[in-house]
């Protein structure tokens, strides 16, 4: 049975977490106050690689918070819908102070908000992670999802589908991700009047399909009758 969420384990996570903020405050200050030039380039150059440093230490400290969440949503209340599991917000905030290039703590934030009824919480959360990670094909296409499921506005999903497929620094860290990104942006693009770009959207994902192991992107056949169902 896996450990309460408040236990000592979580509280220990918090403490690292907290000195840690204090630690890159204190050096962004430090560095931010250095001059450019003359003997003190050299401690900026420190302050600089201390920072980085520092950043390692807190990407690191946002995984350790997350492999301990994860667990609690797919097995330990997987049997709770994900908008009951308010008592993880907390700590999924933690690991977005900590690395705000940590994208899957956006989309499961934003959704469990946005189906408690804080729609507007919840896009708020969704932006924030595409401004924190403008490249992510994935947080734009959840973004564009949860403005057209919960805002009805297709001119804003749109943005995000046409942000994606007019760049050329669009990065997906796996094969589920940009298969559901092509699944969501299909709809967008069939629902505001370009059937064309839905369709090779649509051929891209039966390349997928025929071409990638069925688990590296997810099983889709939701109803059970057989057929994919994006």
């Amino acid at each position: 049975m896996l450990p309460a969420l408040g236990g000592p384990a979580m509280r220990r996570t918090s403490v690292v977490a907290g000195l840690l903020a204090v630690l890159i405050a204190a050096q962004s200050v430090a560095f931010a106050t250095s001059p450019a030039t003359g003997r003190a380039s050299t401690a900026r150059l420190v302050g600089d690689t201390g920072f980085a440093y520092l950043y390692g230490l807190r990407a690191f400290a946002a995984v350790v918070v997350w492999n301990r969440i994860d667990p609690l949503l797919h097995d330990y209340y997987g049997d709770r819908e994900l908008s009951e599991q308010v008592e993880l917000l907390p700590s999924i905030r933690l690991v977005q102070i900590l690395d705000p290039q940590f994208e899957q703590s956006y989309y499961v934030a934003a959704w469990v908000i946005a189906k408690r009824g804080d729609v507007q919480e919840g896009l708020d959360i969704a932006r924030r992670g595409v401004e924190n990670n403008p490249s992510s094909g994935f947080l734009r296409a959840n973004y564009a999802q949860l403005l057209m499921v919960f805002a009805n506005d297709l001119a804003g999903a749109r943005e995000q589908a046409d942000a994606v497929f007019g760049s050329d620094d669009v990065l997906y860290h796996s094969d589920t991700d940009r298969y559901e990104a092509l699944a969501i942006f299909a709809v967008v693009y069939e629902l505001t009047g370009d059937p064309q770009t839905a369709a090779k959207l649509r051929a891209a994902m039966d390349h997928m399909r025929e071409n990638i192991p069925a688990e590296s992107i997810g099983d889709h056949d939701h109803d059970g009758d057989g057929v994919q169902d994006h």
